[in-house]
């Protein structure tokens, strides 16, 4: 009996044991299951926010629409520009005229520390504010002033209107512009030569700044390559 006594509650530790084991690997595997989920939510929306960091956002159109040249040398370039819209539609068109068969686009850009983009949001994208458009042949002074056509409307509901008063100070001011999470404050102007029939894309990089692509060529659309 007393051996028999003694057999029930080995065996009794030993299903303890097992159970406790079972129970405590059970509840183990649930954390890591957890955990693994979790990790791939993290990879997924790490890769997602590099993805977003090396991607950009058009900003304006440029087509070409008469070029001519002059005894002189000289060569006018007239150019119709439209910037798009918050919903991605095209603004009402502008009619400039260049002297130049380089075009250059100048904009004041204001980049911030990429640490501030967020997901779901344009806060932390880089900005600009375009200033003129002119050619390789003239001062730029002399461009076309693209600031003119802003409606009140335009520059009162402009949500970096306090960046846009503020510009100047930021170029010159580190420290006021790492108060505002701010980069980079700088007047870009990237140019490309230019002729008659062509269509050119204006877009911002959304960690960086402006950039020229040709996306039409005398009638022709212009077709990736690869």
């Amino acid at each position: 009996m007393k051996w028999f006594r003694l057999t029930a509650s080995g065996c009794l530790v030993v299903v303890a044991a097992v159970w406790s084991l079972v129970t405590f690997g059970s509840r183990e595997v649930a954390r890591l299951t957890e955990r693994t989920q979790q990790l791939e939510i993290e990879k997924r929306e790490l890769r997602e926010h590099v993805r977003r960091l090396g991607t950009s956002k058009r900003v304006a159109q440029i087509d070409i629409i008469g070029q001519h040249s002059t005894e002189a040398g000289q060569t006018f370039t007239r150019l119709r520009w439209q910037e798009y819209a918050a919903d991605g539609s095209l603004k009402a068109p502008i009619q400039a005229e260049i002297i130049g068969k380089q075009m250059y686009v100048e904009a004041m850009i204001v980049k911030f520390d990429p640490e501030r983009i967020k997901k779901d949001s344009n806060d932390g994208e880089s900005v600009a504010l375009f200033r003129r458009v002119f050619g390789d042949q003239q001062n730029p002074q002399w461009g076309y002033d693209l600031t003119i056509n802003l409606t009140p409307d335009e520059r009162e509901n402009d949500a970096n209107r306090a960046l846009w008063k503020r510009f100047w100070e930021l170029v010159e001011n580190p420290q006021a512009a790492q108060a505002m999470g701010v980069r980079v404050a700088q007047c870009e102007a990237p140019a490309v030569p230019v002729k008659m029939g062509q269509t050119w894309e204006v877009s911002l990089d959304v960690i960086g700044g402006l950039n020229l692509k040709k996306i039409r060529d005398g009638g022709e659309v212009v077709k990736e390559p690869g």
